[in-house]
């Protein structure tokens, strides 16, 4: 069992805890390498990383960096063959055993789908006087739908998310990916490669259209066990803030103006684009038929339901 953990990280404070804590709640931490994009400041020396080789280390000065999506083709260029893939944000804390849970878990998906991949949002915790606090939804998977207010446009195919706690005690078929929590067999993100053209928003559609339509089947599970740090009140940077993008010379609306026309291109139009376009196996109406987003109609029509080991089609 190995797993290969990819965490893009954009002048984190925290990101330094995530590492130590992925690597600590670890069940068989030696199985585990961390790939580390640190956009910041500075690099951090070789004697001050932990864990020495098992974390594989890109710095590059913020000013230089091109957004998120960027930075996450840029972290699964380390690579190096681990039978799984995880990758998370550069603000997470796990549970105990972590990973022993989540190749179990993708095991007993082996016999729903021959393509499985775990996500979600991950339920959230909050930096305390000792400690992260968690704040789990016990018995409940966090599926990922369209906001109420979810709506698209020619302009733009990109809306928004958001997870809805379903009890549950068993896997639950979805159509979404959370960039924040992808776990899957290696071989996922070497078919489905992360679009370093696609900036921010409409990046987890992308990928999860990609996905779906090469005949991988996304999963959400009760009890994921990791979290995230959603709240932010400033004291974590962000891509297009208004100081760091002024010395930068594409700016932040720049990326996402060209990031926008990669999304029409593969979700409108349905472009060739090589390994950063749609799959074969399944079709975008096949996608459309499956959960009620119609990129041809610009349409979105919320599931009502959710029915527990339901398979997509790869296998089932």
């Amino acid at each position: 069992m190995t797993i290969f953990v990819s965490v893009a990280s954009y002048r984190d404070p925290v990101l330094w805890e995530t590492v130590t804590d992925c690597m600590r709640q670890a069940a068989d931490p030696k199985s585990v390498t961390i790939a580390v994009v640190d956009q910041s400041d500075a690099a951090v020396a070789p004697e001050q990383r932990p864990f020495g080789d098992q974390v594989r280390y890109i710095h590059l000065d913020h000013r230089y960096s091109r957004g998120p999506c960027w930075a996450r083709s840029l972290a699964l260029t380390l690579y190096g063959g681990e039978r799984h893939v995880l990758q998370i944000d550069s603000h997470t804390v796990f549970d105990a055993g972590w990973d022993a849970t989540l190749v179990d878990q993708l095991a007993q998906l082996k016999r729903l789908s021959a393509k499985p991949v775990i996500s979600t949002y991950p339920c959230p915790f909050e930096r305390g006087p000792e400690g992260p606090v968690k704040r789990p939804s016990p018995g409940h998977a966090l599926v990922l739908q369209p906001r109420r207010d979810a709506k698209m446009s020619d302009d733009n195919p990109g809306f928004g998310f958001e997870a809805t706690p379903v009890k549950t005690l068993l896997p639950l078929a979805g159509y979404h990916l959370g960039g924040g929590c992808i776990f899957s067999y290696g071989r996922f993100f070497l078919e489905v490669p992360y679009d370093p053209a696609v900036y921010f928003l409409g990046e987890e559609q992308s990928l999860a259209v990609r996905a779906w339509t090469h005949g991988w089947d996304i999963f959400h599970l009760p009890d994921v066990p990791l979290y995230h740090l959603y709240a932010n009140s400033g004291e974590r940077a962000v891509h297009w803030n208004a100081d760091d993008d002024a010395q930068r010379q594409l700016r932040w609306w720049q990326l996402d103006q060209a990031s926008k026309a990669r999304l029409r291109a593969l979700l409108y139009e349905g472009a060739p684009l090589g390994v950063f376009g749609l799959g074969q196996t399944r079709t975008l109406q096949d996608f459309s038929d499956f959960c009620g987003i119609d990129y041809r109609t610009r349409t979105i029509t919320r599931r009502p339901g959710w029915d527990p080991l339901v398979g997509t089609g790869s296998q089932i």
